[in-house]
């Protein structure tokens, strides 16, 4: 969304006192502009926005393809997670603080289907939010927890310390899964938007393992694709020193869609995550 005369002007001068500190930035007072509309306790819920497919793995017959509907779910929740539910076009905000102690509880899906949450920040001084999702019916479950460490040097870097595991409790499967680190570009021109960088893994205790590398435009918008993710599962017999080519790939866009597909090279699915319908996350009223 484009910013005023009036927000150009208090955003320069925001920038120009952060980029005087040294150190985390995580704490820091920022205009109301900048600000989203969420706390930093209520981003888990994106982890399950897309409950069929938080829950799809343990309806899998095979650890490889297992993996692959957890890189499927991983995958299709970085857009939520990173724009907090709004569209690319209005760019990303920061969250609001959580105070110690903050608790967000909320449910989503059909009534007998629900996939629940609690989150809580359980540090001020760093930040630090954990959080617990579970899908009761289908035995599915997550725990985690986030650091952010913020700085500036014309990009604002978010990196992110802390993990999240994914138990199947039906093939008493655990998958640890990673946190990407964030650049946040394009703010001294008015458009902020998300890049991720960096490769990780997302590693089963079957064995097998997904190598995911995000990458970005580059230097002054010159080269590179925004958003861009390509992965490779593999299975636990052709991972390590003796790794061949993977059994399954996966590349595109995190914002728009990305493209599976097996050893052969040939199209298992295209996920369109820009126009996949997503759940609302019921809360209780405030006075409950």
């Amino acid at each position: 969304m484009a910013e005023t005369g009036a927000q150009q002007s208090s955003l320069k001068q925001f920038l120009a006192s952060i980029a005087t500190i040294k150190g985390d930035l995580s704490n820091i007072t920022a205009p109301p502009f900048v600000l989203a509309d969420k706390s930093t306790t209520e981003f888990p819920r994106y982890w399950i926005e897309h409950p069929d497919l938080f829950v799809a793995p343990t309806h899998e017959p095979s650890p490889e393809k297992r993996l692959l509907a957890v890189l499927k779910w991983f995958l299709a929740s970085l857009r939520g997670q990173q724009y907090a539910g709004r569209s690319p076009s209005d760019g990303v905000k920061k969250p609001l603080n959580a105070f110690l102690g903050e608790v967000f509880v909320g449910e989503l899906g059909d009534p007998g289907e629900e996939t629940r949450l609690v989150s809580e920040q359980v540090s001020h001084h760093p930040p630090v939010t954990a959080c617990y999702l579970w899908n009761a019916k289908h035995g599915v479950r997550a725990e985690g927890f986030t650091r952010q460490e913020i700085t500036f040097s014309g990009s604002v870097n978010v990196r992110q310390t802390g993990h999240a595991v994914l138990r199947l409790d039906e093939w008493e499967e655990d998958y640890l899964v990673p946190l990407p680190d964030v650049k946040v570009k394009g703010i001294l021109t008015g458009g902020p938007y998300p890049e991720l960088s960096g490769t990780y893994r997302i590693v089963s205790s079957s064995g097998c393992v997904a190598e995911v590398d995000f990458t970005g435009k580059g230097v002054l918008g010159l080269g590179g694709q925004k958003n861009h993710v390509q992965a490779a599962v593999y299975g636990a017999s052709n991972e390590g020193e003796a790794k061949k080519k993977p059994l399954y790939s996966a590349e595109g866009n995190w914002t728009e869609s990305f493209t599976f597909t097996d050893s052969e090279g040939k199209t298992i699915e295209t996920y369109d995550v820009a126009s996949a319908p997503v759940t609302e996350c019921r809360t209780a009223p405030l006075d409950e």
